[in-house]
């Protein structure tokens, strides 16, 4: 085992002096078998370059050209530069193999990690048990030149009750294993240890966006002790005053809505477009001892709906602007959309008219299909008049709340969400799948026309609540919120077609 003495890093709780293990490979030989390799292949390179010489130019002519200078020189030069070839070739083959003998982790459990060189080479690996660690910090180091981003200078550290400091380079360390899987099972299996993220962001160029990829670091980071209790009160601030809070739009199960003063002044707004001053904090409360059930189940939600919004591009989709933990509550900074849910709308206003249902449908239609073509179709699983906004200023519609929405998959579930008025069958059963999003939309359309909510999982015509129920647009609610999934629109597509047509047949009658 190699060591060396500890490199200057802001560590908290590991004190000074001590020796970190940063490799588990040693060589006792001053060329080991990888250094000999890569001579190797060097050697044959040049070989090659040798006969194509040899074959390919006048070797007479060429050798006039130093018939000059005396044969005894000549060899001396020829061994200098053979020399110098060999040395260069042993100091690049030995920083090369020093690099890849850097401990990395492995494999990582509840049980505890692997650490090693090579992840398939396992006599070379060591098992660190989660009840040996006593300090886990994450810190940064002094930034290199060389360094191929700001993540090359951060390391991940680990104290064990043997005395042993495992110092590891971030990009190791996370080679194979998932950062946000790795901090997850650290605050679940090794509770009892100390906990020191030094780290304020780490840029991990795989993602494809960047303003959830350090949510967990945030989490992870936090105290652990809660300074707010309760709802936010107007006035309040978040983010080092980058947010004040206006009121509150709601609350539930789900958590808290907040509407939020945005302050350019204060920290790194630039997510956020210009000109909006305004926007919705959406709250996640997450429990504070580490290791429960519920905040992994709770962090794992607020991290889904960040990922998923972060992905989506769609004028009637609700934009996400960024995303922070602060005081062990999650908060995602969403598009604030002046105007009321649909469900609201109907309880003062009334049931709407044919006309500009079939509007909303329309609207509806657009998203879904986004939605559902894409590469990994999205189920949003929750599509109600709740969760749809009338915006007042393009008097268009906008979904909202993706808290349960999940990429389309024939793995089914245990859970299951949604209100039940607005399920399909097969959302009852834990499979739901892109018609359960139009099975919704035709119950939706029903109510908005009847002002009633449908029944469950039994789609009734409108005609049976209103006299003067459109039949072709009734026909298209039916089609759409039909039982069976082999009756129901193939596609959002399809039923966009058909209130097309219906649109026009209102024109020309």
């Amino acid at each position: 085992m190699t060591t060396k003495l500890s490199s200057r890093l802001p560590l908290k709780y590991i004190g000074p002096g001590r020796r970190h293990v940063t490799t588990l490979k040693s060589s006792d030989l001053l060329v080991d078998a990888a250094t000999l390799e890569y001579l190797l292949k060097i050697f044959m390179v040049v070989l090659v370059l040798f006969f194509i010489f040899c074959f390919t130019f006048d070797q007479t002519s060429f050798l006039d050209r130093f018939s000059h200078i005396p044969h005894r020189d000549l060899l001396f030069y020829l061994f200098l530069s053979g020399i110098v070839f060999l040395s260069f070739g042993v100091t690049f083959s030995s920083k090369k193999t020093a690099r890849d003998n850097e401990l990395k982790i492995i494999e990582c459990s509840e049980n505890g990690i692997r650490l090693g060189a090579g992840k398939f080479d396992i006599a070379q690996t060591y098992f660190l048990s989660w009840n040996h660690v006593t300090v886990v910090e994450a810190v940064a180091g002094a930034a290199s030149s060389s360094a191929k981003s700001e993540s090359s200078s951060h390391y991940l550290v680990l104290d064990t009750i043997q005395k042993n400091v495992y110092q590891l380079r971030w990009e190791n360390a996370f080679a194979w294993v998932d950062e946000e899987e790795f901090f997850s099972i650290v605050r679940s299996s090794a509770s009892h240890a100390r906990l020191n993220f030094g780290i304020e962001e780490v840029h991990r160029p795989d993602k494809l966006d960047t303003r959830y990829t350090n949510l967990w670091l945030h989490y992870f980071s936090a105290p652990t002790n809660r300074q707010r209790r309760g709802r936010l009160e107007p006035g309040e601030i978040l983010q080092d005053g980058s947010y004040e809070i206006v009121e509150s739009l709601s609350g539930g199960g789900q958590g808290t809505a907040y509407l939020a003063k945005v302050d350019r002044g204060r920290g790194n707004l630039d997510s956020i477009p210009d000109g909006v001053d305004q926007v919705v904090l959406k709250e996640y409360v997450m429990p504070v001892y580490r290791g429960n059930k519920l905040e992994k189940r709770k962090y794992n939600e607020l991290s889904e709906e960040a990922k998923m919004l972060s992905g989506l591009n769609h004028e009637r989709i609700v934009k996400l602007y960024d995303c922070f933990v602060e005081d062990h509550r999650g908060y995602l900074v969403l598009e604030y959309v002046s105007g009321f849910p649909l469900s609201r709308l109907v309880k003062e206003k009334g049931a709407m008219t044919p006309e500009a249902v079939a509007a909303i449908a329309l609207d509806v239609t657009g998203i879904l299909t986004y939605l559902h073509d894409r590469e990994r179709p999205i189920v949003h699983r929750d599509l109600t008049p709740d969760n749809l906004m009338l915006d007042e200023s393009s008097r268009s519609v906008k979904l909202l709340d993706f808290t349960v929405a999940r990429e389309s998959s024939v793995q089914r579930t245990a859970t299951i969400v949604g209100k039940q008025s607005y399920m399909p069958p097969e959302q009852f059963r834990g499979a739901a799948c892109p018609a359960s999003d139009i099975y919704a939309l035709a119950c939706t359309m029903f109510y908005l026309l009847t002002g009633v909510d449908p029944k469950p999982m039994e789609m009734e015509p409108v005609s049976a609540y209103r006299e003067d129920a459109d039949d072709g647009l009734d026909a298209i609610i039916m089609k759409a919120g039909a039982f069976e999934l082999e009756e129901r629109y193939p596609s959002a597509a399809d039923m966009t077609v058909d209130l097309n047509s219906w649109f026009r047949s209102r024109q020309e009658f």
